[in-house]
């Protein structure tokens, strides 16, 4: 775990202390799926991370939340915890087309392919966009309670802290053969296309433009790797996408700012 990633947070508190200026915080599922699978709505996570060093962008986001849950209930700063949550029992099957050809573009036009026997697993994505926009919504009209704030989301309050817990579900699971299918009509090795690791071609399909976010990664690459949050998760296209939308004209809803 590294210290700037924990100390960002602290200093943000610190700024927000003085006036109490409301927080949001995007924070990720995979903290409950390192004990086993999460309850319907999870808040808090009782667990402690492994000290081992195995997942430190994990204990990073885990250490985070318990300060921002500290700094709610001891100084009273707003504060609301964003979770990007494995895919809802219904999947929607024309965004996961959606996905797949938006995927097999950019492999195609990257030049880069991966050699498919080695994969297994799944991965759950969500639009960028729609997430941004659901943030922005929360912002502005956060309810109270298990209220349904927007389609698939959830909104949770634990009784230990005074901290909503907006649970944000994925729209789309791609699972190995699904992700095989990419490889196959792109671009072979035989025809000069560059082998690359996973991680190396997530990355790349990002600065490609990606349209979805990683939300949950459970695919490894049985000759090295491990497709971690630290590769895949990486949250600037959407900080982006929220200040786009938050400077968009719109009333203010009772924010202490």
């Amino acid at each position: 775990m590294q210290g700037p990633n924990v100390r960002s947070i602290r200093a943000l508190i610190a700024l927000a202390a003085p006036r109490r200026v409301p927080v949001h915080y995007v924070s990720s599922g995979g903290v409950f799926f390192m004990h086993g699978v999460p309850t319907p709505c999870p808040t808090s996570c009782p667990y402690f991370p492994p000290d081992d060093g195995s997942n430190g962008y994990l204990s990073t986001k885990w250490a985070t939340k318990r300060i921002l849950e500290n700094a709610a209930k001891q100084i009273s700063i707003p504060v609301t915890i964003h979770r990007l949550m494995p895919v809802a029992p219904k999947i929607r099957s024309r965004d996961q087309e959606k996905a797949l050809t938006e995927l097999c573009e950019i492999a195609k036009k990257l030049h880069v392919t991966m050699r498919s026997s080695n994969i297994h697993g799944h991965m759950d994505l969500m639009k960028a966009d729609e997430l941004a926009s659901n943030i922005i919504t929360t912002i502005y009209d956060c309810s109270a309670g298990h209220t349904i704030i927007f389609p698939g989301c959830t909104i949770c309050y634990s009784q230990h802290v005074p901290v909503p817990y907006v649970h944000h579900p994925s729209s789309v699971r791609l699972a190995t053969e699904d992700l095989a299918s990419i490889w196959d009509q792109s671009l072979g090795e035989e025809n000069g296309a560059k082998i690359i690791t996973g991680p190396e071609w997530i990355g790349l399909a990002k600065q490609a433009g990606f349209s979805y976010i990683v939300a949950y990664a459970g695919l490894s690459d049985r000759e090295r790797y491990r497709w971690g949050s630290p590769y895949i998760s990486s949250m600037k296209p959407i900080y982006a996408l929220i200040l786009a939308l938050a400077f968009q004209p719109k009333p203010l809803i009772s924010h202490r700012i």
